[in-house]
């Protein structure tokens, strides 16, 4: 039997967030006889409701200036280091940079593992890398969440390869089919009925590019005019994303084809009731969002961003080699990259081709099913039973590789 903790910044409902819940309850409820888990979070904010118990190191949480940087230089390493002594975990798996720098510099005598969540290149500058690469090469295991992210991390972090693993994310099939099953909002459902809606979900940032979306729906109204587009989160900080969208919603005569709704506790009975899910981000980790749309069995279209669609809807292909025109893989449909020198007001060749590619898929009732069935049969691979034995397996490895590390050598950074 190990101790082990899972360790997340917040509950703010992001993708990293949801896979450590998700992790955490796996472990709970199903796997309390290879192991006991318990769940730190530093802190407590966030939509994300959980019912598990969990240790909160910030239990009261403020935006003021001062207090935020008391607790990042001061609390959270006091705070924190107390809990691990009082614990005495065998190890410490920690999701997302605070939490990863965090658990290093806190070590005792349990092993650390950190996990990257998304394309770290991709959201850090060079001199950020160098430093989390130093800091990262502490860990006694660093989990990617995809090749792709795992490749980045070795080429531009500079880690050795036996110090980085690849474990997929997990997905409770069940849970999410059942929720599915569930109402949407009454005032809602409207959205839902004829058959043309597409759905995409996350926050609303520079990451997740949904301007790309708003301009395809402009092209896909010319063939569906019914079409609606659903767009599930909210704004990541401020409001300059929601003016863009709205500003390109206007221009194109959107206003009633194109709908935010916000953030939702359960987005897999929205999901459900689409025709077609469309990831069109920058770049990613292994998104959740077109995963839990494939449990679903809804057809999805994806950008071929760094990184995850690829290895999900088409596995057979190599990580490396850049697509220059769409394909119908395997389990989806997957579209070129958009250009470095994208301008996200004007109507670009790229959106055309996202707009053709959905279209193909809503008006062809062979190519619709067909997905309908093949994304329900990929997304097998990633139950959560499978990805929580892994962790399992890496775990063992990990905590009996190498004799434990003194207090003194997790201190500093």
């Amino acid at each position: 039997m190990i101790k082990i903790a899972i360790m997340i910044s917040s509950l703010t409902g992001g993708g990293a967030e949801r896979v450590a819940v998700n992790l955490h309850r796996y472990f709970l409820h199903y796997m309390q006889e290879k192991l006991t888990c318990d769940l730190i979070i530093l802190n407590h904010t966030g939509d994300y409701h959980i019912d598990e118990e969990a240790y909160f190191v910030n239990e009261k949480y403020s935006a003021n200036l001062v207090k935020k940087a008391l607790y990042h230089f001061i609390l959270y390493r006091h705070k924190l280091g107390r809990l691990k002594k009082q614990r005495q975990y065998d190890a410490v798996v920690s999701f997302s940079t605070l939490s990863n720098r965090l658990n290093i510099s806190t070590r005792r005598n349990e092993k650390v593992i950190v996990s990257v969540r998304n394309y770290a290149s991709l959201m850090h500058d060079a001199d950020t890398q160098k430093k989390l690469g130093k800091v990262y090469a502490r860990a006694d295991k660093i989990i990617a969440v995809s090749e792709q992210c795992r490749n980045d991390l070795l080429n531009v972090f500079g880690l050795s390869p036996h110090q980085v693993a690849t474990i997929y994310n997990p997905y409770r099939i069940a849970h999410i089919v059942e929720e599915g099953s569930r109402p949407v909002e009454p005032e809602e459902k409207s959205l839902f009925e004829g058959g043309n809606t597409v759905i995409s979900v996350g926050r609303f940032s520079d990451q997740k590019a949904f301007w790309r979306l708003v301009k395809a729906i402009a092209e896909v109204k010319k063939t569906i005019p019914q079409v609606k587009l659903v767009l599930l989160g909210k704004e990541e900080r401020g409001s300059k994303q929601t003016q863009l969208l709205t500003m390109l919603i206007n221009e194109y005569q959107l206003e009633n084809n194109v709908f935010f709704l916000g953030f939702k506790e359960n987005p897999y009975a929205y999901i459900k009731k689409s025709q077609l899910f469309v990831l069109c981000s920058k770049y990613e980790g292994f998104p959740n969002a077109l995963t839990e749309a494939m449990c679903l069995g809804i057809p999805v279209v994806s950008i071929d961003c760094l990184s995850g669609p690829r290895e999900i809807l088409a596995p057979e292909l190599d990580v490396n080699t850049p697509l220059t025109e769409t394909l119908q893989a395997a389990y989806g449909v997957l579209v070129p990259q958009y250009p470095a020198n994208e301008v996200e007001k004007e109507m670009m060749a790229h959106d055309r081709l996202l707009a053709s590619a959905m279209c193909e898929v809503m008006e062809n009732e062979t190519l619709h099913r067909h997905y309908s069935e093949a994304a329900k049969e990929r997304a097998q691979h990633f139950d959560a039973g499978i990805i929580a034995q892994q962790w399992v397996d890496q775990l063992k490895k990990v905590i009996s590789a190498n004799p434990q590390k003194t207090e003194r050598q997790g201190e500093g950074e």
